[in-house]
């Protein structure tokens, strides 16, 4: 990305500020790289403007009618430029072609030029073009660039005159944002152990991480009972044939442990955690998400305990109890305080098991608590939208139906998913009937995800139409 420059204040004024990625500093180290960032540097320092036209731009044209009619380059140059243009030169799009080789008098101005390497200097009154529309002239009331520099206090009592001046290395010290860092925190005792709780926990983790975790983030696994295991290090998420979202997606255990769960140290699961945000830097900035059951509550030794690691490693504590098996569960029990004194959210999945089974709310529920977490970590565009979510209430009903609306701010990348228990329980006829009533059959467009109990529709560009839809199920 070119660096710019933003300028608010007028001819003479300094700017407000530069503007560049990190990446031309640390990607690119050459002259060329150098000259772009200097022309930025001195339009900031000086208040002084391009000297050179752009295209689209009617009040700065890539060419311009001269003195004598003829289309001109709209630039300034000391002298004739040689350029090659293929196109007409009235067209506000039509860029003139210079290059170095046809060019070798060409000595200012660098304003204009950055990339040809003999532009080293600045037009001054002697080879200024005060004719050509550029915003140079236009704001500074056709001065050259020197006319304007020499105005400045860098310039006044003999300072920086021809002759006086050193060479010397430039040194930039730049500050870039770092790529969130998550450890998810499971706990892996006995209490998993019934009905579907740990395969619910295991596909919820699987599609978080695979499917809804931004790319580029940083992501680590820590399961916890007596004591914590890393199951898998701070990684970065990357997508293709050669990806780790998989990896670390997959890396629960197939079962759970047989530990019961009075023995978890959730002490021992934050020590391991911070152990793993800790690698290649500081802690500080980190996200935990802790999943564990019960009710949420930890004893008062334990949570001051815990509260000074949280604080002392400056890292965000989001919490999920899974499930929430306490029948009267007390306010404000532990984790909650924690996650909120760092700054983090906590999320309740009640237990909805019978018998030997867990209902698909547990799941679907356990999916949100991740999702809703992770919108306090990145920004909600990075992340998919739910715009409609209906349960089947299940019985002798066939037909589960519900209407939604696919607003203009959502884009055409809409997926419909549906989540089962068991992929038996979802009939063949999956029907969207758009906004002008037309029925799409989905028969040929349907993706099942078997690990995550999922089975997804995507529609194409073509068939997205904004306004009111309908979706019906066949059971």
């Amino acid at each position: 990305m070119r660096p710019w420059t933003l300028q608010t204040q007028g001819c003479a004024k300094p700017g407000d500020y530069i503007s560049m990625g990190y990446e031309l500093l640390v990607q690119n180290t050459t002259e060329s790289t150098g000259r772009l960032v200097g022309v930025e540097w001195i339009k900031y320092r000086y208040g002084v403007f391009s000297e050179v036209g752009s295209p689209g731009s009617p009040m700065h044209p890539p060419h311009y009618r001269a003195p004598d009619a003829s289309w001109t380059p709209n630039s300034c140059a000391n002298t004739p430029l040689n350029t090659h243009t293929d196109c007409d030169p009235s067209s506000l799009t039509c860029t003139p072609t210079i290059r170095q080789e046809d060019n070798l008098g060409l000595t200012s101005s660098v304003m204009a030029f950055s990339e040809i390497p003999s532009a080293v200097e600045l037009c001054d009154e002697g080879s200024h073009n005060h004719d050509a529309p550029t915003r140079q002239n236009l704001i500074c009331s056709s001065k050259s660039i020197w006319e304007v520099m020499r105005a400045s206090t860098d310039f006044q009592n003999n300072r920086n005159v021809e002759g006086g001046l050193l060479e010397s290395e430039v040194v930039f010290t730049y500050l870039r944002p770092q790529a969130p860092r998550i450890v998810l925190l499971i706990e892996d005792t006995n209490a998993m152990n019934v009905q579907k709780r740990w395969d619910f926990m295991r596909k919820a983790i699987q599609k978080t991480v695979t499917y809804d975790i931004p790319d580029g983030y940083n992501v680590g696994l820590v399961v916890f009972n007596s004591m914590a295991t890393i199951k898998y290090q701070l990684t970065t998420l990357t997508d293709g044939p050669s990806g780790t979202r998989e990896k670390v997606g997959f890396s629960l255990p197939r079962n759970p442990s047989k530990e019961g769960q009075q023995r978890r140290c959730i002490i021992c699961g934050l020590r391991k955690t911070l152990q793993v945000l800790g690698q290649g830097g500081p802690t500080a900035g980190g996200h935990i998400i802790l999943i564990t059951g019960d009710s949420g509550t930890i004893g008062e030794a334990e949570s001051i305990e815990a509260q000074k690691l949280i604080g002392d490693s400056q890292i965000t504590l989001h919490s999920i109890v899974y499930p929430l098996t306490d029948k009267f569960p007390r306010p404000g029990g532990g984790l909650e305080y924690l996650a909120a004194h760092s700054g983090g959210h906590t999320f309740i999945v009640p237990d909805e098991g019978y018998g030997s089974v867990s209902r698909l709310g547990m799941y679907y529920n356990l999916l949100d608590g991740l999702y809703h977490t992770l919108t306090t970590i990145a920004p909600r565009a990075a992340l998919p939208v739910k715009v409609h979510s209906k349960e089947h209430p299940g019985g002798l009903k066939q037909m589960s139906q519900g209407s939604f609306v696919v607003d203009p701010a959502l884009g055409v990348d809409t997926v419909f998913a549906i989540f089962y228990y068991d992929v038996t329980h979802v009939g063949n006829q999956i029907h969207l009937v758009n906004p002008h009533g037309q029925v799409i059959d989905t028969v040929n467009m349907q993706k099942e995800y078997h690990n995550i109990n999922m089975i997804a529709v995507r529609l194409d560009e073509a068939q997205v139409i904004l306004g009111f839809g309908n979706i019906r199920l066949k059971i």
